[in-house]
């Protein structure tokens, strides 16, 4: 069984058996071994959702199997799957399966449940065991594999707003550790607007835009908690060589947030992260 796929079914069946606790995005990543960047990317793809609206529909569909099996009150059930209340569910639940949970309880018939929800997502894991051409995920490593062939250093992103309280600290992190050619634009207030390039400036590379003011809006992930699950930023790079780039950015002392390590859609990556916290993922084709 591929390393991914053995992951996401054991994630799976953790989030079943702990579906009424409470646990965050790198709770799950842990559980599979990935970042959480690498972890929702590979979530999404196998499933076509987000880790949230999965969480989501699992603990929907969990509350709907206790309203039909049990006597519990519906406000009880409510807040053990975590709704904020029995409105709450009762929307969720009409909204998902057409009817109120007391039509439900009243008429069990109503809804048809499946005996055990994940099973079908363990379908889909198998069904998407083999990545082939006609995969969009794999048309566009081939296109970027085919950049970084030419040029040896590319990002994912092309323009992107961040904000920092230490615009400089950071803008010398990636100076000293990525080679960024660093512009520091003294009309938009000197060291509070700093723009990172690598390499030439045109609109077909890379410009990460860092602001202490904090009128500018981010254009990435800010760093935030949102029902429970924790997100920051996250920017991917590419690189010729993963291996390469890890013993020498590890000689410089840099907090490695994961080691060099293979994903599924024929990328090897390793993660850092800047003195933000923000979370720097080094990718190359294997």
């Amino acid at each position: 069984m591929p390393e991914w796929r053995e992951a996401i079914e054991k994630t799976l069946t953790w989030i079943e058996d702990n579906i009424t606790e409470e646990f965050t995005l790198l709770d799950l990543a842990n559980q599979a071994g990935y970042s959480p960047f690498h972890f929702s990317r590979l979530f999404r793809f196998v499933f076509g959702t987000t880790i949230k609206k999965y969480i989501a529909d699992q603990r929907l569909y969990r509350a709907a199997l206790d309203i039909r099996d049990t006597q519990e009150r519906i406000i009880d059930i409510a807040v053990k799957y975590g709704f904020s209340s029995q409105e709450a569910l009762t929307r969720a639940l009409k909204s998902a399966y057409g009817y109120t949970p007391y039509a439900f309880r009243n008429n069990p018939d109503l809804i048809a449940l499946p005996d055990r929800m994940v099973a079908s997502h363990l379908d889909n894991i198998h069904e998407k065991s083999e990545i082939t051409m006609d995969n969009p995920f794999e048309k566009s490593k081939q296109i970027l594999d085919e950049f970084t062939n030419k040029t040896g250093f590319t990002h994912k992103f092309v323009l992107i707003n961040i904000m920092s309280p230490n615009p400089t600290r950071l803008a010398d992190f990636y100076k000293d550790v990525l080679g960024a050619d660093i512009v520091n634009h003294e009309w938009y207030g000197g060291p509070n607007r700093i723009e990172m390039w690598f390499g030439e400036r045109n609109e077909n590379n890379t410009c990460i835009t860092v602001h202490y003011n904090e009128g500018f809006k981010s254009q990435a992930n800010s760093s935030s908690t949102f029902m429970g699950f924790e997100f920051g930023f996250g920017f991917e790079f590419r690189v010729a060589d993963v291996d390469a780039e890890y013993e020498r950015i590890r000689d410089m002392d840099i907090e490695i947030k994961y080691l060099p390590k293979d994903v599924p859609w024929g990328y090897r990556c390793f993660g850092i992260k800047d003195p933000d916290g923000n979370t720097i993922d080094l990718v190359a084709a294997k």
